[in-house]
């Protein structure tokens, strides 16, 4: 069994493995990030008007998945929405683009984040120093669904990598992230 990692930079949650039939969830909307809207942010990852967008300065592209979607409904069934200030939403993340690499970045509106990686199950989120943005502060791997904090400035070491993750976007009341940690799932 797996030790957890929590920190103020990520939270473990290796009892959400195989909560999701990953291969269905891919065959269902692969096709569906074809054609899409272009975007240049990330503000439509906080909007709840943007069913899908394409963000060629990431080079991905992303589908919206509500929690009554039945292939990731078990997943946002394990959350306490009694802690969120606005109901979470999914997306869908195909990163597409080996030549791309994710920007530093800290998220809009959103202030944690549960990724679900697909393919592959491992890559590096680092985070950075919000003063200067070039000092790594910390680094993890994702070896199973993990809440990050969105608040932090952070990018993922995904250059020449192809990449197929489920995100929920969090609203977590407070700013304290022992909150997001222990009264999420």
């Amino acid at each position: 069994l797996m030790d957890k990692i929590i920190n103020n930079f990520i939270a473990e949650f290796p009892e959400l493995n195989n909560l999701i039939d990953e291969d269905a969830l891919i065959a269902k909307f692969i096709d569906k990030t074809k054609n899409l809207e272009l975007h240049s942010d990330d503000t439509a990852f906080t909007t709840n008007k943007m069913e899908s967008l394409k963000m060629t300065d990431y080079g991905v592209d992303c589908v919206r998945i509500e929690a009554d979607e039945p292939l990731v409904a078990p997943l946002f069934e394990k959350l306490n929405y009694n802690t969120f200030w606005e109901d979470p939403f999914g997306w869908f993340i195909h990163k597409y683009n080996i030549e791309m690499q994710t920007k530093v970045h800290t998220d809009q509106k959103r202030n944690a984040v549960l990724i679900y990686p697909i393919v592959p199950k491992a890559y590096t989120i680092i985070y950075v120093d919000p003063a200067d943005k070039q000092t790594e502060i910390y680094r993890h791997t994702y070896r199973c669904p993990t809440i990050i904090n969105a608040s932090i400035p952070h990018y993922i070491e995904d250059g020449n990598l192809e990449k197929i993750h489920f995100q929920i976007s969090l609203f977590v009341n407070g700013t304290d992230w022992s909150t997001v940690v222990n009264e999420n799932i």
